[in-house]
């Protein structure tokens, strides 16, 4: 695909674990420790969630249902968004020995060069015979979504693809790593983190 220009819409970094105990949790250590100097706007359910939400950071930090949840509805690129240290500094509060995986999520928006109807151009470049298939509907096939699962190198990959308006696409990746011993630091989390996206636009460019 001719991509002329792309938009963050959210990105994620999340964190799964066996169980995570919320009653565990010290709620000292989340006001003060995650983001320091910034405290949250903190909102919980008791025991099914915790919220905490850094307004001026358009952060939040979700913690439940087995999970730590850190979005970034920003828009901003990633090089410059802090979630891998909100990512580490949460899971710090938890035992590391129930991490079962963790993945990354982004969701961006694609506006493709020449392109008036995006749902077209998946229906042509990904159906092998569309025609037939309309045939077998019994109607008129107006638009495809595409959805892949891959690996590489160990790595797991789920890719989704959905017409939007006119000559634009969303697309949304899942990355997922799994093993208690895989989370690394803060600084090579990040770069992770920007890699992945690296490799997601790359991706979509030779589609």
């Amino acid at each position: 695909m001719e991509i002329s220009h792309w938009a963050i819409l959210q990105t994620n970094i999340t964190l799964v674990y066996d169980a995570v105990n919320l009653e565990d949790i010290d709620r000292n250590a989340l006001r003060r420790q995650i983001v320091p100097e910034t405290p949250p706007v903190v909102t919980e359910i008791p025991g099914e969630m915790i919220a905490l939400v850094y307004p001026t950071m358009q952060v939040a930090c979700i913690l439940g249902d087995r999970r730590v949840r850190v979005n970034d509805g920003s828009q901003q690129t990633i090089g410059n968004r802090p979630l891998a240290a909100i990512t580490l500094a949460t899971a710090g509060l938890i035992d590391r020995q129930r991490l079962l995986a963790y993945g990354f999520n982004y969701d961006i928006l694609l506006t493709l060069s020449g392109v008036d109807d995006s749902g077209r151009l998946l229906t042509e470049n990904f159906l092998l015979e569309p025609s037939q298939l309309a045939h077998r509907l019994n109607a008129q096939l107006h638009a495809t979504s595409l959805r892949l699962n891959y690996a590489r190198q160990g790595t797991r990959y789920e890719l989704a693809l959905e017409p939007d308006q006119a000559g634009r696409i969303k697309a949304h990746l899942n990355v997922h790593f799994e093993g208690p011993e895989c989370l690394p630091n803060a600084d090579t989390l990040q770069a992770s983190f920007q890699s992945e996206f690296d490799g997601l636009i790359a991706t979509l460019r030779n589609l």
